[in-house]
């Protein structure tokens, strides 16, 4: 359960650039890569969204700063997330790609592929897969298949996002591996920026 329902309750007690920072760029791009649980809220999503973004699309990344602290202490759920600067870049792309992290380790290395952009999804599952990365399609009423309207990924101006969520070992050899990182932003690079 998470301990703030929204960003204006977690401003009230926690601190800017102490407890959280906020990390963005309008490269003024059609998509826009987020990683709304970055830091040590979801480690590894920070790493990842940068690395995908590359210098051309625009990126948005909340960052938990301390290590340590529970999941659920800094984590706003992306239905609810409404932070105003991601709100407002998102407002501004077409697509949104939302970078997510799985708590649930016994998952292997896994992604699972959500959002309410059918054909995107599809895409990224294939580009994945062809690159040897066990990614999965979310079906609606499956856990973390980010088909809520509110959900932060579907706030583009189309209305439809796609949300990967990455298991954390996975998450974990991509920050230690540079080349599996390569291959895996190059497999959904390759679809988002077409």
């Amino acid at each position: 359960m998470d301990r703030y329902a929204s960003f204006y309750e977690l401003a009230r007690t926690e601190v800017l650039d102490e407890d959280y920072a906020i990390e963005s760029s309008d490269r003024q791009s059609e998509v826009i890569v987020i990683a709304p649980h970055g830091g040590w809220i979801e480690p590894g999503t920070t790493e990842i969204t940068k690395a995908i973004v590359d210098g051309d699309l625009s990126y948005y990344v909340f960052v938990g700063l301390k290590p340590g602290r529970r999941h659920e202490d800094l984590h706003v759920s992306s239905e609810r997330f409404d932070e105003p600067t991601a709100l407002t870049l998102i407002a501004k792309s077409q697509s949104v790609v939302g970078i997510h992290g799985m708590q649930n380790n016994a998952l292997g290395e896994d992604v699972w592929v959500g959002g309410r952009d059918v054909e995107l999804r599809r895409d990224v599952v294939e580009a994945l897969g062809a690159s040897g990365f066990a990614a999965t399609l979310r079906r609606p009423g499956q856990t973390l298949a980010g088909q809520a309207a509110t959900n932060v990924c579907n706030r583009g101006k189309r209305r439809v996002g796609v949300q990967l969520e990455i298991s954390r070992r996975l998450r974990d050899r991509l920050r230690a591996e540079p080349d599996l990182l390569t291959l895996f932003v190059r497999a959904v690079r390759g679809v988002i920026a077409r």
